[in-house]
């Protein structure tokens, strides 16, 4: 987690350039004290769909191993 206490120009311009990438942070801005922070958290976005998206993929590649006749060997 990192903190920037800075001013709104800085902290605005922070966010939006954090927005238009693809990054896994959580922003907020802690309303305490002058100037205000821009509390940043690493999250795992990606990394959870990613997982979900290959789970899926595993699922169907199951499926159509099934309709084939193919072994579930340690790859499938």
């Amino acid at each position: 987690m990192s903190e920037y206490r800075k001013s709104e120009a800085y902290r605005h311009a922070m966010s939006d350039a954090i927005r238009r990438v693809t990054i896994d942070l959580s922003m907020e801005t802690v309303k305490k004290g002058s100037p205000y922070t821009l509390k940043l958290t690493k999250t795992q976005a990606a990394y959870q769909l990613t997982l979900k998206h290959w789970e899926e993929d595993m699922g169907l590649l199951g499926r159509l191993g099934s309709c084939w006749g193919w072994g579930t060997g340690p790859g499938l």
